[in-house]
């Protein structure tokens, strides 16, 4: 990646999209960061309830 080579530096934010209320962080841009995020973030009541991602890159 062009960016990753000059030193930029990628977060993964789960908000929620209509209060803007900050749920989660975590280091790097990637499948794995969603995924920690989802599972440390939400019951599994919560989870199951989902039915939208968004994403902006």
């Amino acid at each position: 990646m062009k960016s990753f080579k000059n030193g930029h530096k990628y977060l993964t934010i789960i908000s929620h999209p209509r209060n803007d209320v900050l749920i989660g962080v975590r280091e790097d841009r990637n499948g794995n960061s969603v995924e920690e995020l989802i599972t440390n973030a939400f019951t599994d009541k919560q989870k199951e309830s989902m039915n939208t991602l968004s994403m902006n890159m």
